[in-house]
């Protein structure tokens, strides 16, 4: 049987030799020699289609078995992909990959895996961000020459490979810390720095150079602060609300108390002492080396002022030689000199030009044994009642002294008994004042001592002759 059909129709139970234009629904049709023209509307088809005729075919090259298939650019050609596989469960990539928008991994446990000595690339250059495992036990992490790597967020924290023990944090605003075995060692504070051992009782800040270990700070306890060598041996401690003390060679050697500075040594049978040396090659005339003694505290009344003090020290004079020499000031500011000169005279004067020499006045005794001495002559002294009855005892007061004294005027003895006068060099009196014509004179009050004792063997002449006379005369 024949059928033809023009237009659209519905046929069911054609077997065969069907021939139709237009739209065929069938359905069911089994059979051959059907020829359309249009389109045919099946549930399903069923056969080999290798008597189909009128359809171009596809060619698929180098194809293989799990191969991704992708398209040639050829008309009716396709491309088994050898570096592009997928087995049902593993997407297989082998080369380079481009990819121009996000991907998103959403299986739970899901990963991008690069294999040992892979690295992974950000940025159009290889000298850009790159990251990078060599399969044992290294791990780069870099940004490349000259750029900045930036790590953002509110609250850092690295820890160890086990995720157990902290090695470092820092929280924005907050403080940056530093662990040793887990334990915080070092962080920041909003002045400072903060270094401790919350498992001791001592914490060390050590200090070391190519050579090794130069020394430490140390605190122990919450009141103790020291510094030690690279053998723990304190240099300098410091006890809050106590002593600070100073160490040589692991000894004490001074320390402070309430109210005082000790130095002092007890280990070796040898000198202590304080050495301010100033060892300047530049240093000029005048230069001093002094500790100062002084009360702050105004005393008030006569005896008042700020400005008492006691020097003593060492004065440079390259002319002269200079010395050691010991001030005294009042508390008007008037001071005082005390040195030594070149005779071993003690001497008091003011004006650091004047330390070492033979000008102001000489104080004390002088040496009496003859083994030092050369005689003048046969040594007789030719002084004696007759220069006595010279001589005016003088009541004074120092200027600016409210003391009264007794003595002689050395202006006057100076033309009786010269010897017993000399000239300070002194320009100034007790005040101040620049004076007028020589320079302040003193006296050597103990040389008047032989003429007093010359005058009174006189004057026991006379009365032992005097006696005679009257004994003579039977009176």
């Amino acid at each position: 049987m024949s059928v033809q059909i023009k237009g659209v129709g519905t046929i069911g139970g054609i077997d065969q030799g069907l021939d139709t234009v237009g739209v065929v629904t069938a359905t069911s049709f089994v059979g051959t020699g059907v020829s359309v023209v249009g389109v045919v509307t099946a549930t399903s088809f069923v056969g080999s289609g290798a008597n189909l005729t009128g359809i171009t075919g596809t060619t698929i090259n180098n194809n293989a078995n799990n191969r991704v298939i992708t398209g040639s650019g050829t008309a009716n050609t396709l491309e088994g992909e050898a570096n592009l596989t997928f087995d049902g469960s593993t997407f297989a990539i082998t080369g380079g990959v481009t990819a121009t928008a996000l991907s998103t991994f959403s299986a739970s446990g899901s990963a991008l895996r690069l294999n040992d000595g892979s690295i992974l690339r950000l940025g159009n250059a290889d000298a850009d961000f790159f990251l990078y495992h060599d399969g044992s036990s290294t791990d780069f992490i870099s940004a490349g020459a000259g750029k900045q790597l930036r790590l953002t967020t509110d609250d850092f924290v690295i820890k160890g490979a086990n995720n157990t023990e902290t090695l470092m944090t820092a929280v924005k605003d907050g403080a940056v810390e530093l662990y040793h075995n887990n334990e915080e060692k070092l962080s920041t504070q909003t002045n400072g720095v903060k270094v401790q051992d919350t498992t001791d009782t001592g914490a060390y800040l050590t200090m070391a150079t190519s050579s090794g270990i130069a020394g430490k700070l140390y605190a122990t306890g919450n009141n103790t602060l020291g510094f030690l060598d690279s053998q723990n041996h304190y240099m300098l401690k410091g006890v809050k609300d106590g002593a600070l003390e100073l160490y040589h060679n692991g000894s004490l050697r001074a320390y402070t108390v309430s109210n005082a500075l000790y130095v002092e040594q007890a280990e070796f049978n040898d000198d202590c002492s304080i050495l301010i040396n100033n060892k300047s090659t530049s240093i000029t005339n005048n230069q001093k080396t002094t500790m100062v003694c002084r009360v702050s505290k105004d005393a008030g009344g006569s005896h008042g002022g700020t400005n008492r003090q006691a020097v003593f020290g060492h004065n440079y004079n390259a002319t002269t030689g200079g010395g050691g020499f010991f001030n005294i000031r009042s508390n008007d500011g008037t001071n005082r000199d005390f040195y030594m000169d070149n005779n071993t005279n003690l001497r008091v004067n003011y004006g650091a030009s004047n330390i070492g020499t033979t000008n102001g006045t000489v104080v004390g005794s002088q040496s009496s044994d003859i083994r030092n001495k050369n005689l003048v002559g046969d040594g007789t002294v030719s002084y004696g009642l007759s220069e006595i009855l010279q001589l005016n005892p003088i009541k004074y007061q120092y200027k600016k002294e409210l003391v009264d004294r007794i003595g002689f005027s050395a202006q006057q003895v100076e033309s009786i008994i010269p010897e017993s006068v000399y000239d300070t060099g002194q320009d100034q009196d007790n005040e101040g004042n620049i004076v007028s014509g020589d320079t302040i004179k003193a006296m050597y009050y103990v040389d008047l001592i032989p003429v007093l004792v010359n005058g009174i063997k006189e004057l026991k002449a006379e009365n032992d002759a005097l006696k005679k006379r009257l004994d003579d005369a039977g009176l």
